[in-house]
């Protein structure tokens, strides 16, 4: 069976809530979708290893790695690139801080996503869950993740799709001061997503 894996990240001891919401959608998400299994992976908040969690998932049959995080704004940002670079103000959750590390020595300097940007964006749109493209995944932990799934999708030569999308913070998961979506809302967004993955 044809599957797309579904990545979010554990919780952040040190950015309290912000990846709530990627497990939300993971845990809401049906486990088959046209006939197309959905894997659900919780990834380590740990630059060394939140790749080593998602690889054995990964098969002949993967058809996209699409991988959620949260960075606090008010709509869905659809990456466009993943750079070659880590680099983070504190630690992740195991104790380790990247200063402008390469990720991958034998690495491309980026990475493009594979998705359709564009047409995701304008369904997300039309379908009232605010979008927008964006053109940096920071260079903490999503666009570590973002950057190994490209990197091995180009050394193992997979022709699986792949992408990074931030969301919002989970409505009742955060500060009334920062901009939040409701779990309904996040839901229908990733299922766009997929959906048009799936076209």
């Amino acid at each position: 069976m044809m599957n797309i894996i579904v990545t979010a990240f554990n919780n952040s001891k040190v950015s309290d809530d912000a990846y709530h919401a990627g497990k939300n959608i993971l845990k809401s998400l049906p486990d088959i979708i046209d006939e197309v299994k959905i894997k659900k992976v919780i990834l380590p908040l740990v630059f060394n290893r939140c790749f080593d969690e998602l690889e054995p998932h990964i098969d002949s049959n993967t058809k996209a790695i699409i991988s959620f995080g949260s960075a606090g704004g008010d709509r869905f940002a659809i990456e466009r690139v993943c750079l070659n670079r880590m680099h983070s103000n504190g630690p992740d959750n195991d104790g380790y801080q990247a200063t402008d590390e390469i990720i991958k020595q034998d690495g491309q300097p980026a990475y493009f996503t594979n998705l359709n940007i564009r047409r995701i964006e304008t369904s997300l749109n039309q379908h009232n869950i605010p979008s927008i493209i964006s053109n940096s995944a920071g260079l903490a932990l999503c666009n570590n993740i973002f950057y190994h799934t490209a990197y091995y999708a180009d050394k193992h030569h997979l022709d699986y799709r792949f992408g990074f999308i931030h969301v919002p913070h989970m409505e009742h998961m955060t500060n009334a001061n920062k901009h939040t979506m409701k779990l309904s809302e996040l839901i229908t967004g990733a299922s766009i997503i997929i959906n048009d993955i799936l076209q």
